[in-house]
Order: structure tokens, then sequence, then C-alpha cells
């Protein structure tokens, strides 16, 4: 289980929803594991839609924090 413990409006949200590709991140790298989330954006998604398509949510998560 991973927990964000920050304030209101620190960012929690976009953060995951940048590392998901489902929004372009303002500044700055953004990495999964080696991938980049910018550059190798269409990677990230098919690793994503893998597993989301699989119904495999909870191993999408575990991939996300091993990186």
């Amino acid at each position: 289980m991973l927990g964000l413990l920050v304030p209101i409006g620190a960012g929690k949200s976009s953060l995951l929803r940048t590392l998901v590709t489902f929004q372009q991140a303002d500044f700055g790298p953004a990495m999964l594991g080696d991938l980049d989330v910018l550059k190798d954006k269409a990677e990230v998604e098919k690793i994503r839609q893998n597993l989301l398509s699989e119904g495999k949510t909870g191993k999408y998560l575990n991939y996300l924090l091993k990186k």
C-alpha cells in the first residue's frame, strides 16, 4: 500500500495522472523505471493498457512502485 501524505494542492493527483500518461508534465522529467514518460509515452500506455485490460490494476500499481 502506498500513501502520499502531503497537503491539499501539492500535486498528488497530477503526479499519478502524469505517470499513467493522462496528462503531460509541466516541466522536468517524469521517469517510470527506465522509461521517460514524456518521450516513451506509447510504451508506457502499452504497459498500462495490457495490465488494465486484464483486470490487473494492482499489478499495474506494483509495476509503478517497483520502478
